[in-house]
């Protein structure tokens, strides 16, 4: 996912915000000095073996450009509530799914003010699985907590817990793009990674000077996935015949 088109802080000279070179690279100069390697901050409300998070990151930023900081927060599940209701005179209106109509809310406390046993079913909890997401930054902002001399800032999110990740395997389908292809993925560290390598490849084309494009960014994601499979990883996880799920 790009930035919005927030007013960001210059961080180092023309020569440094241009980048380029290995993993292994460093350039000096008089402003700072940018190491390739991204740096990698991950929050402690994040339960999966940090080295490993880490780990897969770097990979899927491989070849980035220099000066470029990663920043994993948590996500947490996400509860909701709702009771069956078919009555058509209901306020407010029901939701149509899975072949009934509901009443949802955030909060139990909400629906049971809607929710009365004469008209309605039982008062349901239900757990969304956390998602992953990210947000690739054409600088830094100005709030942001960063080191210095970083030139460009990527934000993710990932499940506090990665056992409320899931199911798999699943389909990863950017939405509101036709044209974007889906990618499958069999475990969470897949689908960290893809979201991972859709966020470097805007980095890149911040970086390039290039047209920000989102159907290109899943292009590359894909691609870089596929690649990074080979050969496969261990401990992938689960790869149960469970029925993909669309995003």
């Amino acid at each position: 996912m790009r930035t919005d088109p927030s007013p960001l802080r210059a961080v180092g000279c023309g020569a440094c915000l241009a980048g380029g070179g290995g993993r292994s690279a460093e350039v000096s100069h008089g402003c700072a000095t940018f190491a390739a390697m991204p740096k990698v901050e991950i929050s402690n409300a994040v339960r999966a073996d940090h080295e490993e998070v880490r780990t897969i990151l770097l990979d899927a930023f491989a070849g980035a450009p220099l000066g470029v900081e990663i920043h994993v927060k948590a996500r947490r599940p996400r509860v909701t509530w709702r009771a069956i209701c078919n009555a058509l005179d209901c306020y407010p209106p029901n939701w149509s799914g899975a072949g009934a109509n509901y009443h949802w809310f955030t909060t139990r406390k909400d629906l049971e003010r809607v929710a009365t046993r004469e008209r309605h079913g039982p008062v349901e909890r239900v757990v969304s699985p956390a998602g992953f997401s990210g947000r690739a930054y054409s600088g830094v902002p100005r709030i942001a907590n960063v080191a210095p001399g970083t030139a460009y800032l990527v934000t993710l999110h990932m499940p506090s817990d990665t056992a409320h990740a899931g199911p798999y395997p699943a389909l990863r389908k950017y939405p509101g793009l036709k044209t974007a292809p889906p990618i499958p993925v069999g475990c969470w560290r897949e689908e960290l990674f893809a979201v991972a390598a859709h966020e470097a490849f805007h980095i890149q084309q911040f970086a390039t000077g290039a047209r920000v494009s989102e159907i290109d960014a899943e292009k590359a994601a894909l691609a870089a996935l596929a690649a990074w499979r080979e050969p496969p990883i261990s401990a992938v996880g689960s790869r149960d015949p469970v029925p993909l799920r669309l995003f």
